[in-house]
């Protein structure tokens, strides 16, 4: 059944605020499908997350899987709708509201293996449910999720390119990505004004003296990139002071550049920074 029809018998219009546009392209929730299909046998995956499954396009395709799905959704509306796609599956559990205030460490702790999350996520707050799935205590062994072009893009970018940002570093600091197929505004009703990509993360298997160095290294990250035509140094020297060693020295003794700036630095760089400080300083 198609999704206008769908909307139309629920009796329901998609909402702007929600950031909703639902996948009408069954290429697109194929193309997805085969990708989770090859992730399960591979990573021995025992649960499946899908956040936003809207209409449950996907979600019809997860259930062949035969796997515990967790199904995060806001739009109560769609409350008897899921309710029912979701009643020929024991394996189903619905969670409503907002994922990024669900307590999603604790339901991560309750899987029974290794999990993978997936989702068509709202252009609004797509890359706040990012960071939110690569922050989690107990990572999943693979996320892959849909959303804008632009926030893939500069996810999976690369230092000393165009579209490397802060985004990028805050997704790479923790998990290796890689930005996919582009589907075009016709996939989806209503149609979007931009296009929408693939976004595959894998999470990097850290321990946690490894992870309190890269938060450091997200912090100093935060500083520089907030005025990134500046030269790294100088911006950290007036934004960030720290007590012994001076940043010059920390800048000559690792062999970076005075004159680098951050979009150019290497997360390799980054990191070999923070672990030079003994503590995050705060910011002014």
């Amino acid at each position: 059944m198609k999704a206008k029809q769908i909307l139309a018998e629920i009796g329901i219009e998609p909402k702007k605020s929600l950031g909703q546009n639902f996948c009408v392209d069954e290429n697109l929730s194929g193309c997805v499908f085969d990708f989770l299909k090859t992730e399960v046998e591979k990573n021995n995956i025992e649960e499946i997350w899908e956040i936003g499954p809207g209409l449950g396009a996907l979600s019809e395709k997860i259930f062949e899987l035969k796997l515990p799905t967790r199904l995060f959704e806001i739009d109560q509306r769609l409350k008897s709708h899921l309710e029912k796609l979701c009643s020929g599956f024991s394996g189903a559990e619905l969670h409503w509201g907002d994922f990024l205030e669900v307590d999603a460490d604790a339901l991560s702790e309750k899987t029974r293996g290794n999990f993978l999350i997936c989702g068509n996520l709202p252009y609004s707050c797509g890359t706040a449910i990012i960071r939110k799935a690569i922050a989690l205590k107990k990572k999943p062994a693979k996320m892959l999720f849909l959303l804008q072009r632009e926030v893939s893009k500069k996810a999976s970018a690369k230092p000393a390119t165009d579209d490397y940002g802060f985004l990028s570093a805050a997704v790479q600091l923790f998990a290796e990505a890689k930005s996919g197929a582009t589907f075009s505004q016709g996939s989806f009703y209503p149609n979007p004004k931009v296009l929408s990509s693939l976004l595959e993360l894998t999470p990097l298997k850290l321990n946690s003296e490894e992870i309190r160095v890269r938060e450091k290294a997200l912090n100093i990250a935060s500083v520089t990139f907030s005025q990134r035509r500046k030269a790294s140094l100088s911006v950290l020297k007036k934004n960030l002071p720290i007590s012994g060693e001076s940043w010059e020295d920390k800048f000559e003794r690792l062999k970076i550049p005075a004159n680098i700036r951050f979009e150019a630095m290497p997360l390799e760089l980054l990191i070999k920074l923070a672990e030079s400080i003994e503590c995050i300083p705060e910011k002014k």
